[in-house]
Formats: structure tokens, C-alpha cells, sequence
């Protein structure tokens, strides 16, 4: 498995994983230089060796190259190192948070459904500027469930996206598009959707046990990243304006800075409650459901009751592309998964191969017709939408078409670049969405278990800090 990420060894000497953070920072350890050995097979797991983390730059002389194999020669701005693996993978934007998932994997002998859930909890402490249980998510797993008798696993999607409360109406933004205070919030799905894939694959007992570790973290503090200091400092007034926000990031009247120590006490008591009943925020039976519609309400919002308690899940199988070298697994919609197929069935048009990468300028053609294959794809995003009120069966066809593949290859022109209305966006500014908005509310993880299992998490608060209101 290639980890096309910012990877930082935890726990230096370690023969089992590799812990990864996507933040831009100095502390990465770099590439090794050019002649470094590549060679291997992909065969599914980790296995970093004896690597030198303590400043952040890894030398060639102290790897251990039987045991980590490098792709070398590719200059990233983070400088990050990359590895194919042979045992288990954990990946996340906080080392911390895939430390948790490794624990989870290797000492507590978990599934990858399990280290996910924990890391994703994980997350919602440290990085509560792109993720939180006030969010959704999207889980692809391929996993053995409990209900079968084999070894055999099985390719699954639980959708876990926010949904529009019932008292929402398709005029109520008419003034303008609305991305922060109370209205803006949506029904939050991550708790159940994490919940509803332990029960089926979990292996972890009890639930509670997944979300100490985040629990920890947000009642004895954390020291701020880097990552989150920048986000903080974005949305300052927004943090100024709301005393749950300040309590937590403000110190004598100043933002947190990047190291100093951050303290979530009530977030703590929110994660111990579902620690003790995971459908603590979906049923009449418990207190927090009623404290969070208040709170909402409170804040000018529409959620109710009810739209807690008929909150549900929804499980499918995903999106498949088999290519005859490998299997892609997908989340259909109202994820983007099959803009993946289709930009991964435009890009074999190319026959990529070694010779692509031999010269820099080959090098630069080929970048070149990746970038503008996104370009075009992405375009398409638009037309994607919840099939569960939209029927979007001709679109999803046509995406998974090779024969539009290839003519979509056509409209890559190799040499320049064009206007907007050449790769067919449909955004208009009418939208209240600009063109080069850069998305921050959102983070990912993913997990390879030794056995094979995989998962991958997106999640989403859907803008930096979502609503901006702290409960």
C-alpha cells in the first residue's frame, strides 16, 4: 500500500507502522535523496523499520532498507516520505490520532473498523476545526462482519451524512447562502454511523473503550498543532464571538498558540456519555438528546427532537472498478466516488509508464495531464447529488463509461491550459460558492489491518469549525 502522505515515525525503532499527519510543517522527515533503493511488491501492509524521527529529517544512512522501500526523486513542498508497506497502515492528520489507531490495531487486537472509529474520535478532540460528532461521515469498509461464519469479507459503504432537519424548507436561504450560526445546522450522523459499524464489524469490547482515548485527550489537554493554531487565527472573530469557543481556545484574552495546551472538559462529558450509551444523541431516553436541541434552538437553529430519533444510516455496497491490475472500492453517492473511477479510467487512456518520468520535462507533460483530468472531472461533481431524491442513474452510467473516458481524455489539451468554461463547471457565483474556495471542514482516515481489512473514513463538519457555534 503507497501512502501518498506526510508520514512521521512516532515511535522511533518500531517494525509495525508508520503514522502519517497532513499537516505543512518543518517536522516531517524528508524524502531520501535520489539512489535510494526501490523495489518490492505492494503486499498490503507496514513495516517502517528503524527509522530517525527527532528533528524531522530521516537520513538515508539510518534507514533500514530491507524493511522500508522509498519512492524516491519526488519533491513534495512538506517533504513528506513514502513507503510501501507489508504488514498494517494508519493514516490521519494528527500523529497522535494514528498512534491511537495503531494501539488499537496492534496491542488491543482490534479490527480496522475499530482503530478508525478511535482515531476518528480522536480527530474530533485535536482537530475540531475540520471534524467533530456534530458532523457526518462516510465509512468504506472491507471487513469480515459478524454475522458470517468465514473469513470471507465483504465490501460495504454506511453512510453517515448530515441530513436537513424536518422543519427545513427549500426557500429558507433565500437571502443568500448560509454556512455559519444556528440555522446552518444539519442533523449530525458520525456518532450512529461509527456505532452501527462497530456493531457489525467491531471487535473491540466494550464500545466505550474506542473513545477513551479521546476522552483522555480532551480532559487532560493536548498541545495545539500547528495545523490547528493557523485555523484558530483564520476564524478568529468567530472564536471571540462564542464563550464556549473562548473558553477552550482563548487565554488571557489571546488565541492558543501553536504548542500550548488546550483543555475540553465538556466535550470530555459529551464522549463519556456516549462512551456509556452510543445512542445517547439519538434517543428520547437520554438527557443529551433534549440538551443538544436546546442548544440548537438556542442558537437559532430548527433541529428538534424528532430529527434526532429518525436519524438513520444507510448501508450499500459501493462502487467498483476492477482494471485487471487492481479493484478500486468507492463510495457512490451522495459521495463524489465515482469522479475517482472516472478520473482513473481517463488516466490509463495515457499508458503512464516509467518513460513518463524519465526526463523532467516528461515529468512536467505528465503532472500536467493529471492536473487537467481532475480539472475536467471535478466539473462533474455538480451533477451528483442523494439518490435517494434525485435520480441520477444516466449520470452515474456515464461516469463509469470508458467510452466517455476516452473522449474526456481528448478535451486534455497538452500544452496549455484553458478558461473555466472549457472543463464544463456549472458553478455560478449565484451559488454563493466561489470558484477557488479552498474546502477546510473535513478530515479522512485510513486503515489496513494485517489481515487484510481496509477502511477508509471521510468525515466533514462541511466548513472550517462548521456552524461556528460552540455547544
Amino acid at each position: 500500500m503507497n501512502v501518498f502522505m506526510p508520514c512521521q515515525e512516532i515511535n522511533e525503532g518500531t517494525d509495525y507502522f508508520c503514522f502519517c499527519e497532513l499537516q505543512w510543517t518543518g517536522k516531517n522527515c524528508s524524502i531520501p535523496n535520489k539512489g535510494s533503493s526501490i523495489g518490492g511488491g505492494i503486499g498490503g501492509g507496514i513495516d517502517p523499520g528503524n527509522i530517525d524521527s527527532g528533528g524531522g529529517q530521516s537520513e538515508t544512512s539510518k534507514i533500514d532498507k530491507g524493511k522500508m522501500e522509498y519512492l524516491s526523486g519526488m519533491n513534495f513542498p512538506w517533504d513528506s516520505k513514502q513507503a510501501q508497506y507489508k504488514q498494517a497502515a494508519v493514516a490521519s492528520d494528527h500523529p497522535i490520532c494514528s498512534e491511537i489507531g495503531r494501539m488499537v490495531l496492534q496491542e488491543w487486537g482490534g479490527s480496522a473498523v475499530d482503530a478508525a472509529i478511535a482515531a476518528m474520535f480522536c480527530l474530533g478532540v485535536l482537530h475540531p476545526q475540520a471534524s467533530g460528532i456534530g458532523g457526518g461521515s462516510i465509512l468504506t469498509i472491507y471487513e469480515t462482519p459478524h454475522n458470517v461464519n468465514s473469513s470471507d469479507k465483504e465490501a460495504m459503504v454506511i453512510n453517515g451524512q448530515e441530513v436537513a432537519p424536518l422543519d427545513a424548507t427549500m426557500n429558507m436561504f433565500q437571502n443568500g447562502h448560509v454556512s455559519n450560526g444556528g440555522l446552518s445546522i444539519a442533523v449530525p450522523g458520525s456518532v450512529k454511523a461509527f456505532y452501527e459499524a462497530w456493531k457489525q464489524y467491531g471487535r473491540v469490547k466494550p464500545w466505550s473503550r474506542l473513545l477513551e482515548p479521546a476522552i483522555t485527550l480532551a480532559r487532560e489537554g493536548y498541545n495545539v498543532s500547528r495545523i490547528l493554531a493557523i485555523a484558530l487565527e483564520e476564524s478568529q472573530q468567530a472564536i471571540m464571538n462564542n464563550g464556549n469557543f473562548k473558553a477552550v481556545f482563548m487565554k488571557n484574552g489571546k488565541l492558543l498558540q501553536e504548542g500550548e495546551i488546550a483543555y475540553r472538559p465538556t466535550l470530555a462529558n459529551t464522549l463519556q456519555t456516549i462512551a456509556e450509551s452510543p445512542e445517547a444523541f439519538y434517543s428520547k431516553q437520554h438527557e443529551l438528546m433534549y440538551q443538544v436541541v436546546a442548544d440548537v434552538t438556542d442558537n437559532g437553529g430548527i433541529i428538534q427532537v424528532a430529527d434526532l430519533e429518525e436519524y438513520e444510516t444507510q448501508s450499500k455496497p459501493p462502487l467498483e472498478l476492477n482494471d485487471g491490475f487492481s479493484k478500486v472500492l468507492t463510495p457512490g453517492p451522495p459521495s463524489s466516488g465515482a469522479l475517482l473511477i472516472l478520473i482513473l479510467n481517463v488516466i490509463r487512456e495515457f499508458n503512464i509508464s516509467s518513460a513518463n518520468f524519465s526526463t523532467l520535462g516528461n515529468k512536467v507533460d505528465t503532472y500536467h495531464n493529471i492536473i487537467e483530468t481532475f480539472k475536467l472531472v471535478f466539473s462533474h461533481r455538480n451533477q451528483l447529488g442523494d439518490e435517494e431524491f434525485e435520480n441520477i442513474k444516466n449520470v452515474l452510467t456515464q461516469l463509469q463509461s470508458l467510452t466517455y473516458a476516452k473522449d474526456m481524455k481528448k478535451k486534455v489539451n497538452s500544452e496549455t491550459v484553458h478558461n473555466i468554461s472549457h472543463y464544463g463547471s456549472q458553478y455560478h457565483p449565484s451559488y454563493g460558492i466561489s470558484v477557488g474556495r479552498l474546502d477546510t471542514g473535513g478530515t479522512h482516515v485510513s486503515i489496513l489491518s494485517t489481515d487484510g481489512s481496509a477502511v477508509s473514513i471521510s468525515s466533514t463538519i462541511n466548513s472550517q469549525f462548521g456552524s461556528k457555534v460552540g455547544l
